[in-house]
């Protein structure tokens, strides 16, 4: 049974059922034989103005396969012109002279003109007579030309559009093209042709389409339903047909080919019941494959005339398209499981085999993830494992881990141990997933197998270094990251091809780079990360590029550049959730805390470092947990009026160090430590310890030693503009404190030059009460920074619940991070340019707002605004 709009039918679906309205036969107009178009059809207008526009060519080709909406399209567009065009439908007149006597009538019909004079005319010459003498522009339309093939319809035809009047625009209707000299009418620009990636739906029609047939689905179901479908208009319809029926919409349009039978009836009925024995047989063969070109298709079919059969697939139309390489083609997706479905019933015994040809030939060529899943569909390990073994950068570099998955899912334990390149990629796909355990586990089985060789082999060797690396960048051994790296450079590792060549270099690049960072040599490190990114953009080695990019975001933070660093960061966090790896979210949310810390949004900065030490743990990411633990102590330390309670939490952060800290982290852990127990630190090598030592001078009120301690980190800047900035501050506080308030002036002056490209806060904040003093005063002798000035007396008088008075008021206090985003709020910024001016999520943004109206006890932004201004809280 078949079901329609109006129930159920013994007959299958006609052209008119794939229309979104009535399914009844086309209805004749009255003048030109113009079919009615269908009611509440789809209003393509993109495709109407490329229609209208290409009446100044004599022909217009629209070829497109069976159900991609050609009819309706021509009909509507019919409709909407102000001069309807004349209309004959191939497949209701005779194919051959018969077709030129209807169309004469047609036309006669369209213009009002009756027959010539002459009795001896041809329809032809009727034809051409008419065109000639007509005042305005004339369009006609053929539907369903691909049934004329009579030498009577198509010499003609030929002749007419070569001698067209220029008034005369042929508009050509069918699913292959004709048999007309098209190259020609290409050359000589005289044709405009739509085809089925023209007359595919875009998402806009797709949501028109699906709402005009009663059906409310969420915007990510349509776009899902429309890539599987690629816009094909058949198949959106029988989906809508189906859908009407269904009760959960999302599990049939993410298995829309496997649970629409009348979508499976139509493909057979209108495509491949019409092909002949011989050329279905060539479709099931090579259907197995995603691509096919002709030598491919020989080695599958035993023929050699496939680039032939191609072409004429191509030219017909049968849902086959032709890349824009001129080699490979590819079936239509739905087209090809139907095939493939087909191809398990017809050729069960022989698919094995089939597998194993392509999985040589693409072998041969060069394309081992092409060959991949063919051997392992041909049931052959060994051929699968040796793919592996050449496979690595690939694997490594792209992050596959769902081509890791199926390989490991189609081979069964015990033959993978039997396989040390398998039993490395098993070790590889755990540690991945974040089961270190497992991974060592089949690290150690991969090792004994491999000594059964007597002696490593390159591919092998290449493997264990990349697994090797990545477990070492996780575990924090940064020697044995050295080594691992090394080892990927050594001549007999890399491969011979230089575009292989260059993938490998991306991978050792990023290895060296994150081993530079770590140990806190970040100039030389950004140079190496921005030569892996580059080459991983153009090799798309995707998992490369996340992590590079999670790696400079975290080099880029800790060398002060803030804006950049969030930048890059941002485009990472939150949005690898739909990928099957998140390990660079860890450094990337390091990243942006570090940010946050400096501008001095200490709340934020605790929450991403928390979410980085979650997330760290659940990958496996030992150095990552570590980094992020000591990020969040020190955002915690940073939160003002830091209790007794807080302090003892703190010290409880610090000792729970196990795995090994980065010496890029080593100077936090020391200044820290050193607040908390109050112990002196030396001012050492690091600048760091020298800024921290001087603001210890300065609490115990040693503004001498303080400037000492203080001269050789301004003298010789170090990389990160934060730490400078600091040692500045303290500087023009000892000032302030001597009673040389000129001096003061200055130093301050210079410190608000330097954190202002980068909105650097944390180091004015930090001094306290006293800081406000001094900034109120560089403002009243007129600063060039009254920006930054005035934005850091705002949060320092936040912070001073003596002159508060929206503190005081306030039963619950709305927090320092509540206070920044409560001040845009009588801008028109939206929350996402909020979320954007602040370098944190929508969702962010959203739930402080939320926690403002509660505070403030209002319900939306323009009450938050009135109330807040009432409070003093915003200008």
């Amino acid at each position: 049974m078949w079901e329609t709009a109006r129930g159920r039918s013994d007959t299958p679906p006609t052209k008119a059922v794939l229309k979104r309205g009535t399914p009844a036969p086309a209805r004749r107009g009255k003048r030109s034989g113009l079919p009615l178009p269908v009611r509440d059809a789809v209003q393509r207008v993109r495709l109407h103005a490329l229609l209208e526009a290409a009446t100044e060519r004599p022909l217009t080709l629209v070829s497109a396969p069976a159900g991609f909406g050609k009819t309706t399209l021509l009909t509507t567009w019919a409709a909407a012109r102000r001069e309807p065009p004349a209309w004959l439908s191939a497949g209701e007149v005779e194919d051959g002279a018969g077709f030129w006597t209807t169309l004469a009538r047609t036309l006669e019909a369209a213009t009002g003109t009756r027959r010539g004079p002459v009795p001896e005319e041809s329809p032809l010459a009727a034809v051409e007579r008419i065109a000639a003498r007509s005042t305005r522009r004339l369009v006609v339309v053929v539907d369903d030309f691909h049934v004329c093939r009579s030498r009577a319809v198509l010499e003609p035809l030929a002749r007419l559009l070569a001698h067209a009047p220029p008034n005369l625009n042929v508009v050509l209707g069918c699913r292959r093209d004709p048999a007309l000299a098209l190259h020609r009418l290409r050359l000589a620009g005289q044709i405009t042709e739509l085809r089925a990636r023209e007359l595919a739906f875009d998402l806009e029609e797709a949501v028109a389409f699906v709402s005009g047939a009663g059906l409310d689905l969420e915007p990510e179901l349509v776009e899902a339903l429309l890539e599987r479908t690629e816009g094909w208009a058949a198949a959106l319809r029988f989906a809508v047909i189906s859908m009407r029926s269904s009760r959960e919409a999302k599990p049939f349009v993410l298995a829309l080919s496997r649970t629409d039978r009348a979508l499976s009836d139509y493909l057979v009925a209108e495509v491949l019941a019409s092909q002949p024995p011989r050329m279905r047989e060539f479709l099931l063969r090579t259907s197995i494959c995603d691509r096919i070109d002709a030598a491919l298709a020989d080695e599958l079919t035993g023929r050699r005339d496939s680039a032939q059969i191609l072409g004429v697939l191509e030219r017909d139309n049968v849902l086959v398209e032709l890349e824009p390489d001129g080699r490979w083609y590819r079936y239509h997706p739905l087209f090809a499981e139907l095939l493939r479905a087909e191809g398990e019933r017809k050729l069960r015994d022989e698919l094995p085999a089939l597998h194993l040809r392509a999985a040589r030939r693409f072998d041969t060529d060069g394309d081992r993830l092409a060959a991949l899943p063919h051997a392992l569909a041909g049931s052959d390990v060994t051929l699968a494992a040796q793919l592996v073994s050449r496979l690595w950068v690939e694997i490594e570099g792209r992050g596959n881990v769902r081509l890791a998955r199926a390989v490991l899912d189609a081979v069964a334990d015990e033959a993978v141990v039997d396989h040390p390149q398998l039993c490395l990629l098993a070790a590889w796909e755990r540690l991945r997933d974040g089961r270190v355990g497992e991974a060592e586990a089949w690290l150690s089985l991969a090792d004994t197998g491999a000594a059964r060789f007597g002696r490593r082999r390159p591919a092998f060797e290449l493997g264990r270094a990349l697994l090797e690396a990545r477990r070492a960048r996780l575990g924090g051994d940064l020697d044995v990251l050295d080594n691992a790296v090394e080892r990927l450079a050594r001549p007999e590792l890399l491969p011979s091809v230089p575009g292989d060549a260059e993938e490998q270099w991306a991978l050792i690049l990023f290895g060296r780079a994150v081993s530079a960072v770590w140990h806190g040599q970040l100039d030389e490190a950004v140079t190496m990360l921005e030569a892996a990114l580059d080459t991983a953009r153009r090799s798309e080695l995707r998992s490369v590029e996340a992590e590079a990019t999670a790696v400079l975001a975290l080099a880029c933070a800790f060398r002060g550049e803030l804006k950049r660093a969030a930048r890059l960061a941002g485009t990472l966090v939150g949005r690898l959730a739909e990928r099957e790896w998140q390990q660079p979210e860890v450094p990337a949310l390091i990243a942006l805390a570090r940010c946050h810390l400096d501008w001095g949004d200490t709340e934020e900065a605790r929450d991403l470092a928390e979410r980085a030490r979650e997330l760290a743990g659940r990958t496996g990411d030992q150095l990552g947990r570590s980094a992020a633990r000591l990020v969040s102590a020190r955002a915690m330390a940073d939160l003002p009026d830091v209790d007794g309670l807080a302090r003892i939490e703190l010290s409880a952060l610090l000792a729970e160090q196990t795995a090994p800290l980065p010496p890029l982290f080593v100077p936090w852990r020391d200044v820290l430590r050193a607040e908390l127990t109050g112990a002196a630190l030396a001012a050492g090598e690091r600048p760091e310890h020298g800024v921290a030592a001087a603001r210890a001078a300065l609490a115990r009120g040693d503004e001498s030693a303080a400037c000492e301690l203080l001269q050789p980190v301004i003298a010789a800047p170090p990389t990160a503009t934060p730490v400078l900035v600091e040692a500045v501050v303290l500087r023009g506080v000892a000032a302030d404190r001597n009673g040389e308030d000129d001096e003061a002036r200055g130093w301050i002056e210079r410190a608000l030059e330097l954190a202002e490209p980068e909105t650097i806060r944390r180091p004015f904040v930090g001094v306290g009460p006293e800081m406000t003093r001094i900034l109120r005063r560089s403002i009243r002798h007129g600063t060039a920074h009254r920006w930054l000035a005035g934005s850091l007396l705002a949060v320092l008088e936040r912070r001073d619940a003596s002159g508060d008075r929206a503190a005081r008021e306030l039963l619950d206090p709305l927090s320092e991070r509540e206070t920044v985003v409560l001040r845009y709020l009588p801008t028109l910024l939206s929350n996402q340019e909020i979320a954007g001016e602040l370098y944190v999520s929508v969702n962010t943004v959203k739930t402080h707002l939320k926690n403002i109206y509660r505070k403030l006890g209002v319900s939306d932004r323009r009450e938050a605004v009135r109330l807040a201004r009432d409070l003093r809280l915003v200008g």
